[in-house]
């Protein structure tokens, strides 16, 4: 069983990778072709992963 503390942390980056993902799908569907608006989003989901 892991900690309730790092469930929680894992909880959370999920979540905002979740919303990260949602924006995303949401620019694509919007017809947003800006490659700068797109890229951002998967930076910070990128850091999530790996840099907290």
């Amino acid at each position: 069983m892991l900690p309730s503390d790092l469930t929680g942390d894992i909880k959370n980056r999920l979540k905002t990778i979740k919303g990260q993902v949602e924006g995303i799908i949401h620019m694509l569907e919007g017809g947003s072709n800006d490659p700068e608006q797109i890229v951002l989003p998967h930076y910070t989901i990128i850091s999530l992963f790996f840099f907290k």
